[in-house]
């Protein structure tokens, strides 16, 4: 990166191909596998959270990484890694280093040879990455690599290429005296299993991709018919999304909340539906994690806390006064700073005290040390309650109940469904109640579907209990009110 006047002007770190001249080197490569009759491995590597080498070390050390990993795979860094995996990795990013010393010293003729070795890790086909087999390596973006590698008869699936692929990338990398380590993620398909055009064999590994980033990155994913429905499913879901909420399609049911040591009812958790004309009813496990990607969670965020203390505040009419709505918020609900101040006005507006509504939090799975302390303070400020949704089954850690301005934790039905049987989970739900007392937190069990279960939350103390052995969700209109009060 060079600064002149003011203006950043980025070049590329090494003279790799644009993606159109890359899907033309695809082609070629597809090409020689058609007259082979051999099979090819296409697969789209992605550099995860590389903006953070960016940001801590700086962008002239990101692009020596860059270079580094290019070089290593354009150069048979995956015959180096297969066969002398430490020593082929780490070599291929040493010579690169001692290239760069000469070739900053004056007179040394080293900028010829730097420039060489640009031009050796220019994308092309090379031979001898895995076995002698032919071989695509090329950079398509900022950090995705574009590979392909003809596959012989001693390997069935792909999956060795691809392992090696990785392993390549993955590999120690040492610059200017730090050593770094990069992770990737990787999305591969097949000729002429998943498609028979450069196109298709391309955007289906790309389709992968997605899906292994999704998996929690750092993992390998191959094409499966399944990917491409999924992706129409997702893209149809996105495009009614928009008018769904305008349309009046989401709907609301209550859960019961039952107060284990009366047994009096201690109020509902709001639970979000969609009917949707077409597809009919859509599980929000389905819809949720769309709405979570393109924003829109934040829209129908609000709409389901506004319809909750709504339905609540109504119910107080008949002396329901201490009865709690319980509503899920997305970690993307908090990051608006302004979040705190859309709650306040629909209490004021429902009418609602902030002690009747409970906001259930979850971990931010893309960002799971980054929780807004700040926003969840001044929540807490209000009056709202604040409890950590399916504790355990996360990475919240014992630290986050010291830290967070929580008031209870919610456990899993993963590890509440296993208690009436000799199992680990019977004893962490027991270890975890007597822990969160202990701190002064509340306890609510979600998934009690058994009277066992039941018994043995209240002997060792659950304040809270719900689930379908208690009450099955139900619309709002459907609740017995005068059976509510008696309870």
């Amino acid at each position: 990166m060079r600064i002149k006047d003011g203006v950043k002007q980025v070049q590329a770190v090494i003279e790799t191909p644009a993606r159109a001249q890359a899907f033309a080197q695809l082609e070629l490569a597809l090409y020689q596998a058609r007259a082979s009759g051999k099979r090819l491995v296409v697969a789209v590597i992605h550099l995860d959270w590389f903006y953070r080498i960016n940001e801590t070390k700086g962008m002239a050390y990101g692009n020596e990484m860059i270079r580094a990993v290019a070089e290593r795979l354009a150069a048979g860094g995956q015959r180096a890694a297969s066969a002398y995996p430490e020593q082929g990795a780490q070599s291929t990013v040493e010579s690169a280093n001692r290239r760069e010393k000469e070739a900053s010293r004056p007179g040394s003729g080293g900028e010829a040879a730097l420039e060489a070795d640009s031009k050796h890790a220019k994308s092309h086909l090379s031979r001898g990455a895995i076995r002698g087999a032919e071989m695509l390596a090329c950079q398509i973006g900022e950090n995705d690599f574009l590979l392909a590698q003809e596959l012989d008869r001693s390997q069935p699936d792909g999956g060795l290429a691809v392992e090696a692929m990785k392993y390549a990338v993955e590999s120690a990398c040492e610059l200017e005296g730090m050593e770094s380590r990069l992770t990737a993620s990787v999305g591969a398909s097949i000729y002429p299993n998943d498609g028979r055009t450069s196109e298709q064999l391309l955007s289906r590994a790309e389709t992968a991709l997605s899906r292994a980033k999704a998996q929690g990155w750092g993992k390998i994913c191959f094409y499966s018919l399944e990917d491409t429905e999924r992706l129409n499913r997702w893209v149809a879901i996105e495009a009614s999304m928009r008018t769904a909420l305008y349309e009046r399609q989401f709907s609301l049911s209550c859960q019961p909340i039952y107060r284990i040591s009366d047994g009096k009812l201690r109020g509902f958790e709001a639970l979000l539906r969609w009917n949707h004309p077409e597809f009919g009813n859509i599980a929000p496990s389905e819809f949720l994690p769309v709405a979570e990607q393109n924003g829109w969670i934040v829209p129908i965020g609000e709409w389901v806390l506004r319809e909750a203390c709504q339905m609540l505040s109504s119910m107080q009419i008949y002396g329901l006064e201490q009865l709690i709505v319980t509503v899920n918020v997305s970690p993307l609900q908090l990051k608006d700073p302004a979040f705190p101040s859309m709650v306040a006005n629909v209490l004021n507006d429902t009418g609602l005290s902030p002690a009747c509504l409970e906001l259930e939090i979850k971990e931010d799975k893309q960002n799971p040390c980054e929780q807004p302390l700040e926003v969840l303070t001044q929540l807490r400020a209000q009056g709202v309650r604040l409890v950590i949704d399916e504790f355990g089954t996360g990475s919240f850690s014992l630290a986050s109940l010291k830290q967070l301005p929580i008031n209870g934790l919610k456990i899993s039905p993963a590890f509440t469904q296993h208690i009436d049987m000799p199992s680990a989970e019977r004893h962490i739900v027991e270890m975890v109640i007597a822990l969160a007392h202990k701190l002064g937190l509340e306890i609510t069990a979600s998934g009690v579907e058994y009277i066992e279960q039941y018994r043995l939350l209240q002997e060792w103390g659950c304040d809270y209990v719900q689930g379908f052995m208690l009450g099955k969700p139900m619309k709002p209109d459907e609740l017995d009110l005068s059976s509510l009060r008696q309870s």
